[in-house]
Parts: C-alpha cells; structure tokens; sequence
C-alpha cells in the first residue's frame, strides 16, 4: 500500500485500478446522450408505431438511467482517495518517533492490516481511497495504544494529530473544598487525592484549568500505591456579575481528571455599599473608669444597601497596638465565644442591617491614666476591602470599694463615779464612700490591742454593739452605729476610755476581704457632790 518514504499511491485492489475514472460529470452526459440518440433514430424509422412502442419502453428507460447514474456515481466515489498525514505525539508532551500505525477496512472480519512501514517518524503520510477504516497506532511501554475503529476517509478528511496518553492505572480520587462560592478576591484551600493503583511508583504532575480562579499548590507530586494528597489554594478573579467557573484537576499526560463547580460572586463597595453607624474614625474615649463594669457600651449598626448581594461572614475585631496587648481584655462584643475580642456576623442580606454591641469593662487592678491604642477591623470576603477605625481608650477614674466610719463626740456623766447607763447610743456613722455598692458589712469592737492601739480593758465591758452587721449600703449612703453603754465605777478618775471599732466587708470589684478599724474615744465628765 506504502512506500517507505510514506509517497505511496494507491494501484491495488483496495484502492481501485490504476486507470483514472471519468468523472461522475462525464459519465452522465455519454449515458444520456447515448440513450437519447437511440430513442431518436427509432421515433424516425417507425413512424407513429415508434410512437406507441416508446411510450411502452420509456419506464424502463428511466429505470435504466437511474441505475446507470447510481452505478457511475458509485464508481466515482470508489475511484477518489485522500493523502493525509497524521503526526503522534504524547498528551500535553512531545512527538513520539517509535509509534506505529496500523490501518483495516473496517468491514474486514479478519481485520487484515493495509501494507504499509512508516516507522521512526512522528509523522506518518498516506494515501487511502474514500472509505470506512479502522485505525490504531501502537506507542511505547509508557503511553497507552489508540484505536478508532470507524475512521471516515472522504473529501472533508483533514491531517490531524493523535495524541497518546501515559500508560498509568490512576485516578484522581476526590477534591475536598467546602464551599461552592467564592467572592472575587477570595482565598480558600481545598485538597485533591490521588490514588495510585499500580505496585510501581508514580511520578506525575497535575494540570489545572480554570478561566476565573487562580489556583495555586506544588503540582509535582511521586506517590507509591496508594493515596496521596495535594492541597490547593484558589483565588477568585474579579468578576461583575455571579458567574460559574468550572475548575479542572488533571494528572498531566492523561485524561484522568476531576472537577468542581463553582459559583463567583463580585464583592460590595465597602464605601459606597455600607452604612455604619455608632462608630467614627478615629474612635477616642479618655472617661473610662477602673472597675466599672461594662463602664461604655458601644453600640454599632451595619446596614448593607446593595440590593443584589449580600455581606457574608463579616468579622469585626478588636487588635492592640504592640506595648498594649495587656488591655484587650477590657473589650468584649456581644454574643460572643472565648475569643470576646472578635465577633463574626453569618449573614447581612441585602438593604437589611444588623446591630451588634461593643462592651468596654476596665478591671480594677487598673491605674488612672492606663490607656488602650488600637484598631476596630470589619472585613468579609464580600466586600472589596476590609473597613478599619482606629481607636484610643483612657482610664479617667477609678471605681473602688470604700467604707469610711466617722466617730460621734461621746461622753459619759458620771456623779461621785457613778455613770450613767445609755442604751442605743449613737457612737458614729459607717458611709459607703467608694463607687461600689456593698453588702453584708460586718462590725465589732476590739477586745485587745490592734496594729499598736491600747485598746482601754474598760471598753468591752462598758460598750456593747446593738448591731453587728449591716446588710448592705449602696453608693454615698450611710448608716448610724448604736451601741449600748454600761459604764461601772472602777474607772480610776480617768477622764476618757479609748475604743476600736473594726469593720470588714468584701470587695465586689475582685472579690477580696477588707478589713478597716477606727479609734472611739469616750469622753468621762465626773462630777464630785458636796456632800
């Protein structure tokens, strides 16, 4: 069928004789002509009788005509071939030289190859009369071979290439990526798994494709049988309006493939798109006091007023400056996990808003003049650039526990040492001076020394407490203390008996005791009768 320099025209029997056919054209014209010249000569000898005879013969004429049409129709086809030339190369790689290619009629039962030894090329030429064939070309060990069993050589046959895929028993197993929607500008990561199902080691590369996503991940990969994973990372492009993006993962050499199905959706204009309400750049508040709970409540407001797109995962966060790390505590939003320095929002439909609250509490433990520096940070993959404020925050006043005990003037009158008894006497007064309220405070009189006062031995005897405790006192409020007096006569010409009364309470800014105590002195005014 072929010479080696692939030149070969055909002259066998498969591809008809090597006489050039007539063309269909030429043919016809000598078929009808022929038969028209025999009709004629026969209408002018017979006359009226050759009248009625072609009358009776003109069907078969035309029957005749018709078959001998389609006869040297079909002779024609039969006697038209095509040269063609087919060039084999590896998918995605180079051309292969040691490829050979086989061709059969396609109708042949025993499936003889056409002669032909095109060999050590990439680039086989040939000439193949109109017809069906079946194809196949055998490659080397490492690419697998290609066979089309139907293979139509006709007029709008064209040189081609074929292109030879690895030999590997492989697949891409799964793509592991938790989303089918991406805004533009976006990152996400994902993880394909390919499984190797041959004993023998793979080496491989992976092939991405994608028209609106850039995916980045180390594409080389050696896998021994088995699995092996390769994650990816994907950045969405810009885009202007929601579009599908289909991205395709393919082991390089090879139709092994798999893919996902994508949704990108264009970010909202974070200037011109949102509303924010409760917050203004720079944020400054230098009035905050110590131990005050929840001293400034922030109140924030998000209005999305695209009326397409909806703002999604929005995450709002607090972060220090460096040097103020130690006061990110005194923040906290509303609703929020362990993390109360950030809060996220799922979900802000469009031309809807959402309300969320910021909390500053400043510990007790902190100084007046302890100040926070620092940014408030809104950013959602839907919007085109994230919104930050930045912020200051200063301790102005310090919220303390303070109960303070004023003393009364007491005095004692007494005739020839003989004392007077006074029941619910009043010996002072316990005031909540601090900016707490305080509850369960606790009162006695010293029985011995405190902290280097001589407590006078004559004191508990004579005074007893009406009360020991009293339930609570809120701010700026205070209490009278009664106490009983009972004076005897050993008194010994003093003129004044030293007391301690000694409180305690505790402090619900950090829930630690107090203890305070504070010096009575009653006075003695002893008159001496003349008796």
């Amino acid at each position: 069928m072929y010479s080696g320099n692939d030149d070969y025209s055909p002259v066998s029997d498969y591809y008809g004789q090597d006489q050039q056919p007539k063309s269909f054209r030429e043919s016809l014209k000598e078929t009808v002509e022929n038969i028209g010249g025999s009709a004629g000569s026969y209408a002018g000898e017979a006359g009226s009788a050759g009248k009625e005879m072609a009358k009776k013969y003109l069907p078969i004429a035309i029957i005749i005509i018709i078959l001998l049409v389609i006869i040297l129709g079909v002779m024609w086809i039969l006697g038209q071939n095509a040269t063609l030339t087919y060039t084999i190369k590896a998918l995605d790689g180079e051309p292969i030289d040691t490829a050979r290619i086989m061709i059969f009629y396609a109708d042949d039962p025993n499936k003889t190859p056409l002669p032909y030894n095109g060999k050590d090329t990439s680039k086989h030429t040939f000439t193949l009369n109109y017809g069906t064939y079946t194809l196949r070309v055998i490659g080397d060990n490492e690419h697998k071979p290609y066979t089309e069993e139907r293979l139509v050589i006709d007029s709008e046959s064209k040189d081609r290439t074929i292109e030879l895929v690895r030999n590997i028993d492989a697949k891409i197993k799964k793509i592991d990526f938790d989303s089918e929607r991406i805004f533009s500008g976006q990152e996400k990561t994902g993880i394909i798994t390919i499984e190797n199902e041959k004993d023998e080691e793979l080496i491989g590369e992976i092939i991405t494709d994608s028209k609106l996503v850039t995916i980045t991940m180390d594409k080389s990969f050696k896998t021994p049988k088995g699995e092996r994973q390769l994650p990816f990372n994907i950045k969405a492009k810009e885009v202007t309006s929601e579009t599908e993006d289909e991205i395709t993962f393919r082991i390089k050499g090879t139709k092994i493939s798999n893919k996902i199905k994508l949704k990108i959706y264009p970010t909202i204009n974070s200037k011109k798109d949102l509303t924010i309400n409760g917050i203004k750049n720079p944020y400054v508040n230098e009035t905050l006091e110590a131990g005050n709970t929840k001293a400034l409540i922030i109140p924030i407001t998000i209005k999305n007023n695209n009326k397409k797109i909806p703002l999604e995962n929005l995450k709002i966060t607090i972060t220090p400056e460096s040097g103020y790390e130690e006061h990110l505590n005194w923040f906290e939003f509303s609703d929020t996990g362990s993390d109360k320095s950030t809060i996220t929002i799922e979900k802000i439909s469009p031309t809807t808003e959402e309300r969320i609250t910021l909390a500053i509490s400043v510990p007790i433990e902190n100084e007046i003049g302890d100040e926070f520096k620092g940014t408030l940070k809104m950013e959602s993959p839907s919007m085109d650039v994230p919104i930050t404020y930045s912020t200051i925050f200063k301790v102005k006043t310090k919220k303390i526990a303070e109960i303070t005990f004023t003393p009364a003037s007491v005095t004692v009158q007494c005739t020839d040492y003989v004392c007077n008894s006074v029941n619910n006497l009043n010996i002072g007064s316990i005031k909540n001076t601090g900016k707490q309220k305080i509850e369960s405070i606790k009162l006695k009189l010293a029985d011995g020394p405190v902290e280097g006062i001589m407590v006078d031995p004559l004191c508990p005897i004579w005074l007893t407490l009406t009360k020991t405790e009293i339930p609570e006192i809120d701010i700026s409020a205070s209490e009278l203390v009664y106490a009983n007096l009972t004076p005897h006569s050993d008194f010994e010409d003093k003129t004044s008996i030293l007391c301690v009364l000694q409180w305690e309470f505790t402090d619900p800014t950090n829930n630690t005791q107090v203890n305070k105590q504070k010096e009575i002195l009653i006075k003695i005014a002893n008159r001496i009768s003349n008796k």
